[in-house]
């Protein structure tokens, strides 16, 4: 059976973005304006009790309807805009739980860009009881480059028409957050099996991307500006740690950083490079409703 690697359309704004980590116990108070509100006026939380691979979900409708299915550990990581980065402390079991999550924004509030991120980091502190700290670290992570500095590649395509961006923050759903945009001017990658394709809003939403994929951190240096269109064959384990200890049924493809030079004319060259880590202080079950 052929491995589906989906992670379509990935969930608004480049992971290299500047990374705002607020107070846990950040509340509407903090807020300049009357409408703006960082907390949600109703929300449901209950454990998901299904077992086996159950579909993950994340989502915030313009109306302000908030619906998320995740483990915990994944509702911190978007909240927090972490991914591909570390998270560590906290029990295991309970960060592994998967919850259902349906909640509703202020009537008449103003949803700006990160409003959902905003609103669930004040309901993991009031209802999760959550307490972090961030750390600064020194890790394993990757660059990406140019090749060559005269030419592209032939599948690294400039596009006319810029796409908005947000691959990362759409990590978990098939839908985005926030949005007003059109569905055929969002940027959308996959990676399905042996092949990666799409578009992205520039090289560092790409990196941003790469990043959530490789589970490490990885820095665009290309010095491209624009969006752009990708196509990319390559073994998926040499991209997902995940995949390293199975034999690849993708091994008779090139290995990414091949097929990056190749049809890309991109370098995905390893270095040290610095990151962050989100240290769990305090966590507990929250009381369902």
């Amino acid at each position: 059976m052929r491995l589906l690697l989906a992670f379509s359309a990935c969930l608004c704004v480049s992971i290299t973005q500047l990374f705002y980590v607020a107070a846990a116990t950040q509340n509407a108070s903090d807020n300049s304006g009357p409408n703006i509100r960082t907390v949600f006026e109703v929300a449901s939380i209950r454990r998901d009790l299904r077992e086996g691979l159950v579909p993950s979900r994340l989502r915030m409708s313009p109306s302000g309807r908030f619906d998320a299915r995740l483990d915990l550990k994944s509702l911190i990581r978007y909240a927090y805009r972490f991914e591909g980065e570390r998270i560590v402390g906290g029990p295991d079991t309970l960060l592994r739980q998967n919850y259902i999550i349906s909640a509703t924004a202020v009537q008449g509030a103003v949803l700006e860009k990160d409003a959902d991120r905003q609103m669930l980091k004040s309901l993991l502190a009031d209802r999760f009881a959550l307490k972090v700290r961030l750390e600064s670290e020194t890790r394993d992570g990757m660059v990406l480059r140019r090749e060559r500095a005269d030419r592209l590649g032939p599948n690294l395509i400039r596009r006319s028409i810029p796409c908005d961006g947000g691959l990362v923050e759409r990590a978990f759903s098939n839908t985005t957050s926030v949005s007003t945009v059109p569905d055929a001017e969002r940027c959308s990658i996959a990676m399905r099996n042996e092949r990666m394709r799409g578009s992205v809003k520039d090289m560092a939403e790409f990196a941003g991307y790469l990043s959530v994929q490789a589970a490490k951190p990885v820095r665009d240096e290309t010095g491209l500006e624009g969006s752009y269109s990708i196509d990319v064959t390559f073994d998926p384990a040499t991209l997902l740690p995940f995949l390293r200890p199975t034999v690849s049924p993708y091994a008779a493809y090139p290995k990414v950083s091949e097929a990056f030079k190749d049809s890309l004319g991109l370098r995905l060259d390893t270095e040290r490079t610095p990151g962050r880590v989100l240290v769990i202080e305090h966590v507990e079950s929250p009381t369902e409703n």
